[in-house]
């Protein structure tokens, strides 16, 4: 008797959320380098200003290489915390950062 393969389709939903997130950061990579660029003409960008840009993208990755690594390591539970983990710190937290002025 087998056992039955539980659905893959969280999976899939989680991937599309990330895909969604990913290329927001992206757009937002790609403008703030083009504003960084023109901002310091004929110098190069200052590091902590490419974390900042970049920093998002990064984060997004390494959420979802989290997600898949703890999905196909048979921990779902932990896999689903690091999906609302980037509810929580990518869209949230600009929120009320943005609300609070900081």
């Amino acid at each position: 008797m087998t056992a039955k393969k539980p659905s893959d389709l969280p999976l899939v939903l989680m991937i599309v959320w990330y895909a969604l997130l990913a290329a927001g950061a992206g757009i937002l990579l790609l403008i703030g380098l083009a504003f960084g660029t023109e901002a310091y003409r004929n110098n190069p960008i200052p590091m902590k200003e490419l974390v900042i840009i970049a920093g998002p993208l990064v984060f997004v990755i390494a959420l979802l290489v989290g997600t898949i690594l703890l999905w196909n390591s048979g921990k779902p539970k932990l896999a689903y915390g690091l999906c609302a983990l980037s509810v929580v710190c990518l869209v949230a937290v600009p929120v009320f950062g943005g609300a609070l002025g900081i």
